[in-house]
């Protein structure tokens, strides 16, 4: 935790010839609380225009899609909820929910916001930032209860907590770099 409250990761690796190299962190939220619920009244915010469309299989399939007019777009703060009972959608379809990764504007520079996750009911406010040009906002699609380790010894359930960016919206790169050379 940081003086002013915020928790901080920094990642660092080094290698002496190249190296693929993916640091992660897979940190879930609910900013209602502990036992407070699903995240379906969660508003997320992410800065980006395109997102990285997935297969069938969930993987990363070189696509960028316009977030414009589909339930990916967060470029305001949006209830998670309505997209994830957009049942016609096909990357909603292929990913069981959200489990994609945005590319952020600007895809590049120093440290900037890469998200906001707000929580109306109880009033918190959760900011991401990054250096990366991408994030992973996942909405707890297979989470069954059964995986232990969170607080009071659990995870969760499906759609109870926000694995939105690894640490609960993941920093990084753009989520299929070594299989498209075009990222």
């Amino acid at each position: 935790m940081s003086e002013t409250n915020g928790l901080v990761i920094d990642y660092f690796a080094e290698a002496d010839q190249d190296t693929l190299v993916n640091l992660s962190n897979h940190s879930y939220f609910n900013l209602l609380g502990h036992d407070g619920g699903d995240i379906k009244g969660h508003k997320l915010r992410i800065f980006a225009e395109h997102y990285g469309a997935v297969d069938e299989n969930c993987l990363a399939n070189g696509e960028l899609i316009d977030v414009a007019g589909t339930p990916f777009d967060f470029t305001k703060l949006t209830p998670i909820g309505p997209g994830l009972q957009s049942g016609g959608d096909k990357q909603i379809i292929n990913g069981k929910g959200y489990d994609h990764n945005w590319v952020l504007t600007p895809s590049q520079g120093g440290l900037r916001m890469a998200a906001k996750l707000y929580e109306p009911q109880s009033g918190r406010l959760m900011e991401v930032y990054t250096t990366k040009p991408g994030v992973q906002f996942y909405s707890g699609n297979f989470l069954d209860g059964a995986e232990r380790g969170g607080k009071g010894g659990e995870l969760g359930t499906k759609r109870e907590k926000v694995f939105a960016w690894k640490p609960s919206i993941s920093l990084m790169g753009l989520g299929t770099d070594r299989n498209h050379l075009q990222f």
